[in-house]
């Protein structure tokens, strides 16, 4: 019977253990058939230690099934992880490229400002120049209007002395008609009794 069940007993080692361990429950397993085969019938004993293997076995297929599991979670990750990489690459790409965008137009919205303030600073100064070209204006359109009123005023004088210039030549030159007419009748120059 013992060595009925060396055999099986090797098949059941030998299929998940290393050398090692093999020998160190080969030895066991040899240890517990004599110590069984001294105690008398083996029948009961080997009828637990089948139920045993059979148990055994079952915990092996499931301890393989929790194994195959958990490396299938362990690949599962793997590919969650290098999707998550390329993902991350990706990112890190458009990343790039917006704070490249992002650089470019605050350079082009920098470079509009400087030209909008110097376009400001350049219409600042020809609304000052136009201010201070209009302040003389006006000051010169005064200083004109009031040259106008002193040309008038002067040309009222002038017009008022060639008046009397020409009021005095008149009245000349009806004394001077007089003084002939005084001539003429009597011959004499006026006031001298004395022939013309």
């Amino acid at each position: 019977m013992a060595a009925d069940l060396e055999p099986l007993m090797a098949e059941w080692l030998g299929a998940e253990k290393t050398e090692e361990t093999r020998g160190n429950e080969a030895s066991v397993f040899s240890g517990s058939v004599c110590l069984l085969s001294s105690e008398g019938s083996l029948e009961p004993q080997i009828e637990a230690l089948i139920h045993r293997i059979n148990e055994l076995q079952q915990a092996k297929k499931g301890s393989s099934e929790e194994l195959g599991e958990d490396q299938a979670l362990q690949e599962a990750m793997y590919q969650e992880l290098d999707s998550l990489n390329e993902e991350k690459v990706h990112l890190e790409e458009v990343m790039n490229k917006k704070q490249g965008w992002m650089s470019v137009h605050r350079l082009n919205a920098k470079e509009q400002l400087e030209e909008q303030l110097e376009d400001l600073t350049s219409q600042r100064k020809d609304l000052w120049e136009f201010r201070v070209l209009q302040q003389r204006l006006t000051q010169e359109i005064s200083t004109m209007e009031r040259s106008k009123d002193q040309l008038l005023m002067e040309r009222t004088l002038l017009h008022a002395r060639l008046q009397e210039v020409e009021r005095r030549l008149q009245m000349a030159k009806e004394a001077g008609q007089e003084e002939r007419h005084h001539l003429e009748p009597s011959g004499e120059l006026p006031g001298t009794g004395m022939p013309a």
